[in-house]
């Protein structure tokens, strides 16, 4: 009987904390005032072609005049200004040399000139600022590349996707490669296989490897299934640091996989615990995005759905310095998007600059929208 009783009071006392920890944490995001859209490229219909998208895969912002959209549809790049206007094109729907059959990524070198991942070819295109194609270069022993990324020495770090490999294996999630895009190093081991404990299985890391961000010779990453940690890499010019972990406010529990016996697994999904005032509800967690926005500074982007019958999410963001302390949090509400499933598929927050974080959002149609946090700091 008095087992029992401990038992019973150990999990009251599990509770209590776990709730305590949910309203200290979600205390300073209830400060916050919400977002304003500066700007957005992209219209839901228009007799210009030039201002509708199909599907954008991946953006680059050197400035606010000066945008680069991967759109997957016409095959090509297009950097435009705010107001949308094409400043110039690069590559096209083709199988020929300068054009392009299957973009996964792409990203603007310190020069002007574009490197363009052409999956179905297995080549890195390399176009000038101009347009023309300068270069190609094969891809091998790089596996899948999801997205790229130019770091200060001029080469490259590549975020790798599905290779092949039977799912079973550890393998790298980062190639370092140089400007001839040969390998130098791999890091960042991981598995393919998330296994809760019911034993449903997400192969997750296959279809969706997670978002990462540089900054000079520093690198953050964050899987697609957000564990409440931010991965912190940093290169020495000869290795890439082992991961530390900048730890953040909004881990409350383990991840759940979860799986369709009728269709393929789906990605792993965040139970979290989230009271605001007299509400407490168990909501899904998946991250969209980390930034840096500094060398000391970085921004995470994750999902809230509320699984009400309108579909109504919240996208969140909260800003951390490199040690892992909470500096601010904004977070926007949107209604009528559908389940997590699809929206987390649809909205992916891509780049930041001066300000602006670039929201590449499809839930309604393909756009890329400029946005601006309106916070105060905790």
């Amino acid at each position: 009987m008095r087992i029992k009783y401990y038992k019973v009071m150990r999990k009251i006392l599990i509770i209590v904390i776990a709730l305590s920890y949910s309203v200290q944490s979600d205390h300073v995001v209830a400060q916050t005032t919400g977002w304003t859209e500066s700007f957005s490229i992209g219209k839901m219909d228009s007799e210009d072609e030039m201002d509708l998208f199909g599907d954008i895969d991946d953006i680059f912002v050197l400035s606010a005049d000066s945008i680069y959209i991967a759109d997957d549809m016409p095959m090509h790049v297009r950097q435009v200004n705010a107001s949308g206007k094409v400043v110039n094109v690069y590559g096209s729907r083709g199988l020929a040399p300068e054009e392009l059959s299957s973009m996964s990524t792409f990203t603007v070198n310190s020069d002007g000139s574009l490197v363009v991942s052409d999956y179905r070819s297995r080549r890195f295109k390399v176009f000038s600022s101009s347009g023309d194609l300068d270069a190609t270069h094969a891809f091998d022993n790089v596996g899948f590349p999801r997205r790229i990324r130019q770091i200060d020495s001029g080469e490259y770090v590549i975020l790798v996707g599905r290779s092949g490999r039977p799912v079973e294996e550890s393998r790298p999630l980062f190639a370092h490669v140089d400007r001839e895009f040969s390998v130098i190093s791999k890091f960042g081991m991981t598995r393919h296989m998330q296994v809760d404990t019911t034993g449903f299985v997400a192969n997750f890391m296959d279809y969706n490897p997670g978002y990462f961000d540089v900054h000079q010779s520093s690198l953050v990453y964050v899987p697609p299934v957000f564990e409440g940690r931010i991965y912190y890499f940093e290169y020495d010019g000869s290795r890439w640091s082992k991961a530390r972990f900048v730890e953040t406010s909004s881990f409350l529990s383990d991840p759940i996989a979860v799986y369709d016996p009728d269709d393929r697994p789906t990605d792993a999904l965040l139970i979290r615990t989230v009271v605001e005032g007299d509400y407490a509800a168990k909501i899904l967690s998946r991250a969209i995005g980390v930034l840096f926005t500094s060398d000391k500074t970085i921004a995470l982007f994750y999902i809230l759905d509320s699984e009400s019958d309108e579909g109504e999410f919240v996208i969140r963001m909260e800003e951390y310095s490199v040690d892992g302390e909470l500096l601010s949090s904004a977070r926007f509400r949107e209604n009528g998007a559908g389940r997590l499933s699809s929206v987390q598929s649809q909205i992916e927050v891509g780049a930041y600059h001066d300000g602006l974080f670039y929201l590449i959002d499809s839930h309604l149609y393909p756009r890329v929208r400029a946005m601006a946090p309106s916070y105060q700091k905790p």
